[in-house]
């Protein structure tokens, strides 16, 4: 299909530093859609390795999972696969405007977001990401703050579930909760094209979040 071989063609001449990846890309979890859902049994090691297999595939949808496990590439349903769990990389803030398409509100909402996390946190975010639809993914690392280092999956969920409940109070802000505390969460890679609206998953500047529009 010509409409796949666009997003290949795309993939082919993609620098692979442009791609924003968890800084163990080996032991992350990789799935695209192409068209179906495609789970990757083998482990990925660099940026280089992930162009080369979203190159190979052409995916309308590309997507990594948010936390580490030893062997990521036997990741299955929670308590029932030999994956490892090893612990969670990121802290994903997931915002999406209430009209279904990006604008004004939940850009102010993503730079109030920002300006919480580094008054009550001091910590400025991994990465801010245009997420290719109607809102913005903020990247944090984790844990955070007075949020120790959990020690088994179950009680990182639980503690990310606290997090965004502060947050949400704090600010008065509606999180999507089930992508920020969800340990398997499949998060947009940034650097690749959202299939149905076929914009360009970005990774931005904060000063440039008001005046964006998307690629």
């Amino acid at each position: 299909m010509r409409e796949y071989d666009d997003f290949r063609e795309y993939y082919m001449n993609l620098n692979p530093n442009k791609l924003y990846l968890p800084k163990m890309i080996q032991f992350t979890h990789f799935r695209i859609w192409a068209p179906r859902p495609i789970k990757m049994h083998r482990i990925l090691k660099t940026k280089t390795e992930v162009r080369d297999m979203l190159a190979h595939y052409g995916p309308m949808h590309a997507f990594y999972v948010t936390s580490y496990f030893l062997q990521p590439d036997k990741l299955g349903p929670r308590g029932h696969d030999g994956a490892r769990f090893l612990y969670s990389s990121e802290f994903i803030i997931d915002l999406d405007s209430k009209s279904g398409s990006l604008d004004e509100e939940i850009k102010y909402d993503t730079l109030e977001i920002i300006k919480f996390m580094r008054d009550y946190f001091a910590v400025e975010p991994k990465a801010i990401v245009y997420s290719g639809q109607k809102g913005f993914h903020l990247h944090y690392p984790f844990p955070l703050g007075e949020f120790k280092l959990p020690t088994t999956e179950e009680e990182t969920i639980f503690l990310k579930e606290k997090l965004v409940k502060l947050i949400e109070s704090a600010t008065g802000i509606c999180v999507d909760e089930p992508v920020s505390k969800d340990t398997r969460r499949l998060i947009r890679i940034p650097g690749s094209i959202h299939g149905k609206t076929g914009n360009l998953v970005e990774k931005i500047n904060e000063d440039e979040i008001m005046n964006y529009t998307p690629k």
